[in-house]
């Protein structure tokens, strides 16, 4: 049974692991920054560890993720046939 926390945050976390890495993934794994605070984004050792993984994971990749992004098509959606020259 679940308890809900001071800020509304369902307790334990470590029964929504696999959420909140697939969270701190999508989010960090695409380099969107954002403001990750509060007393309790982390309430034990493996989500602690959870997050520190990630946030290493942005760190590595920071000048990656940050960097300018390379087209593979073009940007706009148009199709090449209708393209003017």
């Amino acid at each position: 049974m679940t308890q809900e926390g001071v800020w509304g945050t369902t307790q334990p976390l470590a029964n929504y692991a696999e959420t909140i890495e697939l969270a701190a993934a999508s989010y960090l794994g695409q380099g969107n920054i954002a403001c990750y605070r509060g007393p309790e984004l982390y309430d034990s050792p493996p989500i602690q560890g959870l997050w520190a993984k990630w946030v290493a994971h942005y760190k590595k990749y920071r000048p990656i993720l940050m960097a300018d992004p390379v087209h593979v098509k073009r940007p706009t959606g148009a199709n090449e046939k209708h393209r003017e020259i």
